[in-house]
């Protein structure tokens, strides 16, 4: 749902449930491209997150905050934790830097049984989610996969908030059955 109240209908292309993250075929010209920074933070790296709480008719929040670590769980995961403040609803909105880059995806955040948020908020880093996509970027345009499992290569110019647009290759269209 976007800031007006209109909706886009989408199409999962891919999605990996360990990062809880999915590159989703939307009309490219609905939204406004971002770079990404696909490597880490530093620690103490301010941050701002954009999220829409749940409920709030507040879509578009944007928070600041810090880097206070890069964590990796018992499966092996980073994940980016920070105090600026997400809420339900929040989650797959950017987590940007400074100059606006995109560092990583909104995940979950700690609350306490009221619902307020502790500044204990996680976030998938965008290098991390392109990985477990089998997303590759580069600076050339699409290639042509033949197999669709294989690696895409995406044109920084395709880029855009909140998901990964790609201007697929007919055959690649063919084999998913997009019949586009």
């Amino acid at each position: 749902r976007l800031n007006d109240g209109s909706e886009i209908i989408g199409r999962v292309l891919r999605s990996d449930a360990a990062r809880d993250v999915a590159l989703v075929e939307i009309d490219r010209s609905l939204a406004g491209a971002l770079p990404l920074r696909t490597g880490l933070p530093n620690r103490a790296e301010t941050v701002y997150a954009v999220g829409s709480p749940d409920d709030t008719g507040l879509a578009g929040t944007i928070t600041r905050g810090i880097v206070s670590q890069v964590r990796t769980d018992e499966r092996g995961l980073d994940w980016i934790q920070a105090d600026v403040d997400i809420h339900p609803g929040s989650s797959g909105g950017p987590l940007l830097d400074a100059d606006g880059n995109v560092l990583g995806i909104a995940a979950w955040a700690r609350v306490d049984p009221g619902g307020a948020t502790r500044g204990l908020n996680f976030f998938v880093p965008i290098g991390d989610a392109l990985e477990a996509l089998g997303i590759r970027l580069v600076n050339l345009n699409v290639v042509d996969p033949i197999d669709p499992n294989a690696d895409l290569e995406v044109d920084f110019d395709h880029v855009r908030l909140g998901a990964i647009v790609v201007p697929l290759p007919p055959s690649l269209l063919q084999m998913s059955g997009a019949g586009l």
